[in-house]
């Protein structure tokens, strides 16, 4: 279960709107809604130009307070309990599906593709089966490399695909693509490839990043969701708490080095890093 907050703008203008600004305190609803047969709840909240009673927002949530998908442009007040999910799970899926949907529209020979990942607290050894059917190898840099290094084995013996694991940042020096599950704050090195990352990254200027990713949403998804609300962010809560799979957990959209771009145009950033020509994606 999950809260949608929506804002309810009253109308202002005129006599009896100014009255009513100025006597009605703001009013809090509860109700349900639904998509594609999954339930949540959503909050009501006035707002006549006396603000939002967040206060009473908080309380119709209830234990949910820290599940709570605003719409876009609206932020609760710091002392507020309020708080988007965390949306681990599925912000984990969407990036291993990018990776592999990235890779496989460079159309670059497998020998070719070496991935990096950065776990430093070997938080997503998870990761590696679904990753080694569409790279050769991973060059894993971690501080827990004794955890990694038993996953390296059971990679071996399952897939016979090599997991190779570092505590430095040079080790991905052959590496395509590099993925950062976890906020990467800081770098000792130059990542001379892009980096794909769910969270914040704090790298060196002249490295390329690929961050805010974006599933394509479906028309049912669209159709009902409430408005205002990040259709990504809005999938994944149905993913996360009610076990609703969108269309596709690749992203369609996402920013490279802060621009709004597409995957090919990604695709396109990782061929031209790995020094092979371009003209491969078109061939």
């Amino acid at each position: 279960m999950f809260v949608v907050l929506q804002i309810i703008r009253r109308n202002t203008k005129g006599l009896f709107g100014a009255l009513r600004a100025m006597l009605a305190a703001p009013k809090v609803y509860l109700e349900s809604g639904s998509c594609m047969g999954a339930r949540f709840a959503i909050v009501k909240a006035e707002d006549h130009g006396k603000g939002i009673d967040w206060d009473g927002v908080e309380s119709a949530c209830g234990h949910f307070v820290d599940k709570v998908l605003l719409p876009e442009g609206i932020t609760p007040p710091p002392e507020s309990k309020i708080k988007n999910p965390r949306l681990e799970k599925f912000d984990t899926k969407v990036l291993v599906r990018t990776a592999c949907a990235l890779i496989a529209q460079t159309r670059m020979p497998m020998y070719r593709r070496i991935l990096g990942l950065i776990d430093y607290e070997a938080r997503y050894t998870d990761m590696l089966h679904e990753l080694l059917a569409h790279f050769t190898s991973i060059q894993v840099v971690t501080r827990d490399t004794e955890r990694y290094g038993a996953e390296a084995r059971r990679m071996m013996r399952a897939l016979g695909a090599p997991v190779l694991v570092s505590n430095n940042l040079s080790a991905l020096s052959d590496c395509v693509l590099v993925l950062s599950p976890a906020p990467l704050l800081q770098a000792e090195a130059t990542l001379s490839c892009p980096v794909l990352a769910s969270g914040p990254l704090k790298l060196h200027t002249n490295s390329t990043v690929i961050t805010g990713l974006r599933i394509p949403p479906g028309p049912d998804l669209l159709s009902g969701m409430p408005k205002n609300l990040d259709p990504h962010f809005f999938a994944g809560a149905l993913y996360e708490f009610c076990g609703l799979e969108p269309d596709s957990f690749a992203a369609g959209k996402m920013l490279l080095n802060h621009r709004i771009s597409t995957l090919p145009e990604a695709a396109g950033a990782i061929v031209s890093a790995a020094g092979i020509d371009s003209r491969i994606l078109t061939s």
